[in-house]
């Protein structure tokens, strides 16, 4: 996760769900659009929603709030950093302590916030498997062993633990903690994903 993310969940607590589109660094182009910072946040017990593509409208209280954060600290922007910083720093205590707003019933942002009680863990636990699940090591190349040959899965899995729950003699299901990332055949030593990930998950 990274250090911004990870600084706001420190001081304001963890949330139950975050909505995102489909742009870096929230979704990757691998399996099922997970990227490492996504990848914290499915270990954390936090809900990924991902609006569909195209479709903006299924963000539109946020994409409404950039609108009007553009419009009233960057047109024109100012002509240094440190003077648009103040720019944004006036503009964020208006927007959340002075402005009303229609969506809240004429109230401020700030007189209703409260903070999350889910505090962010000093250290992730790992997360334990079924006993009926075999585990594996992705290793940095994004791969996991399996007898004597090596099975690619992603990247982005890397040093994670999958889990394989199988299925028939030569089938198993992949796993990543909860969330089911595919099927292994270990007769072709092939692991394949499942066809999509649903646009919000």
């Amino acid at each position: 996760m990274n250090a911004i993310c990870t600084a706001a969940m420190r001081e304001y607590g963890m949330p139950e769900g975050i909505r995102t589109d489909n742009g870096a660094p929230f979704a990757g182009l691998g399996i099922l659009g997970l990227s490492k910072l996504s990848l914290g946040w499915l270990k954390l017990g936090i809900l990924h929603e991902r609006i569909r593509p195209g479709r903006p409208q299924q963000n539109g209280r946020h994409e409404r709030m950039h609108r009007t954060l553009k419009e009233e600290t960057a047109q024109p922007p100012a002509q240094t950093a440190n003077a648009q910083q103040r720019c944004f720093d006036r503009f964020r205590l208006e927007y959340n302590f002075e402005r009303p707003h229609e969506g809240l019933n004429n109230r401020t942002p700030g007189s209703i916030y409260v903070p999350s009680t889910r505090i962010l863990p000093r250290t992730l636990r790992e997360f334990v498997y079924p006993k009926n699940v075999i585990t594996r090591r992705v290793n940095n190349s994004g791969d996991f062993s399996w007898h004597k040959g090596r099975v690619f899965i992603s990247e982005v899995l890397r040093n994670e633990e999958i889990g394989l729950e199988q299925l028939d003699d030569e089938k198993y299901r992949i796993l990543l903690c909860h969330l089911e990332l595919g099927e292994f055949d270990s007769s072709l030593m092939r692991f394949r994903a499942i066809s999509s990930a649903p646009a919000l998950f």
